[in-house]
């Protein structure tokens, strides 16, 4: 079991370490992974093990402010589970972008998209936070009420974009026009 009881679906600990080549410690907890599995993953891990930073030569890494729940869920996903609910789909869209993975991104998109209960305007910030253009665009079509263009403006404005903003305005002057 991991963080809140959560079940765990695929083992990365000393079990498996004879089938592992490089060990990623998150606040202590050890995940004994393949470095070819994760740099066909990810463009950052593809570059942390090519032999040109220091790391590549040590069979141990230490990953800074990473939370091992949020990297177990991460590394789940990208080993085939369906770890993502609406408690874990931010720590590992956050993991996914900080390690450039974009078939990760993908999935948690699609999870936003089709299966999450998360209120539109939690929705529209994650969006916004990892570029995640289908979802945004989703969000601000969900957007029918002059009610709702104020809730998410008094989210954190500086956040959004350019074209967030516009579409916000364009809608908040439909619905005084009415």
């Amino acid at each position: 079991m991991a963080g809140f009881g959560k079940e765990i679906l695929v083992k990365f600990d000393e079990s498996v370490a004879e089938y592992s080549d490089i060990v990623l410690i998150a606040s202590d907890r050890k995940f004994y992974l393949s470095k070819y599995f994760l740099a066909l993953q990810s463009s950052y891990f593809k570059a942390l093990f090519s032999g040109k930073c220091h790391e590549s030569e040590t069979s141990e890494i230490e990953l800074k402010d990473v939370n091992p729940d949020d990297f177990q869920n991460f590394l789940e996903l990208i080993h085939g589970e369906s770890s993502i609910d609406d408690d874990t789909v931010s720590g590992i869209l956050q993991l996914a972008d900080m390690y450039d993975v974009p078939s990760a991104i993908r999935r948690c998109e699609e999870f936003l998209l089709k299966n999450s209960q998360k209120k539109m305007t939690q929705k529209l910030q994650i969006s916004l936070r990892y570029n995640l253009e289908n979802l945004k665009s989703k969000c601000l079509s969900e957007v029918i009420t002059l009610p709702d263009v104020q809730s998410i403006v008094s989210l954190n404005f500086e956040e959004m974009d350019l074209s967030t903003t516009k579409a916000l305005l364009l809608k908040s002057l439909e619905f005084s026009n009415k």
